[in-house]
């Protein structure tokens, strides 16, 4: 998302490439910066002919990010992007974090038509009735879709998006001690989601 929008930001509206900063701060790079050493890299880089555009991602893995991105919002004319870990920075806690104004985006799978476009860009797309099939069996994560990869390829794909969510999100998150019954949860709550889907489906058919 990120990407899309510094794209649109130099094709759309002509904004210089020197006026768009990345950082993305889980990279090796920036291991054990400071909030200070990060105020202060950002600041040198801020362009003196207009307003600087700053994706900052992974933010949470600075401490006291929020002071840093509160004072480049309040000093100087930037507009600021900036992504977070779940399981470090809920969208709920974003507004104790950051004064005054600003937009959350939501982000969710590929719908059909979306999964549609998107495969065309990597593979050949296929007859729509098994393209429909091959989505509700495999889903709309994106990643899925970079290549033709085979349907065990998918599972670990997904898999380990789920992995990612249940372990690194909610149970660190939480601190919850008995993982076993929160899977048996999470795969209750699926299949109580699925199956009330498909009957509301039969109901309307």
């Amino acid at each position: 998302m990120l990407k899309m929008i510094m794209e649109k930001l130099k094709a759309e509206r002509n904004v210089p490439v020197e006026r768009i900063i990345s950082c993305r701060y889980d990279s090796m790079e920036y291991e054990d910066m400071t909030a200070k050493q990060m105020y202060a890299q950002l600041k040198n880089r801020l362009s003196a002919d207009g307003k600087t555009y700053l994706f900052l991602d992974e933010v949470q893995e600075i401490k006291g990010w929020e002071k840093v991105v509160n004072s480049l919002a309040s000093d100087f004319e930037v507009d600021l992007y900036i992504t977070g870990s779940n399981s470090r920075m809920m969208s709920s806690e974003i507004s104790t974090y950051l004064t005054g104004r600003y937009v959350s985006f939501r982000i969710f799978t590929l719908s059909f038509s979306e999964y549609l476009m998107f495969k065309a860009q990597y593979a050949a797309v296929g007859d729509p009735k098994a393209e429909l099939a091959d989505y509700v069996r495999l889903g709309g994560f994106p990643a899925t879709r970079l290549q033709a990869y085979s349907q065990d390829e998918i599972y670990t794909i997904v898999r380990d998006i789920y992995n990612s969510t249940i372990f690194s999100d909610i149970v660190k998150r939480n601190q919850i001690r008995k993982i076993d019954q929160l899977e048996r949860v999470v795969k209750y709550t699926f299949h109580m989601s699925a199956t009330l889907s498909l009957q509301s489906r039969l109901r309307t058919t």
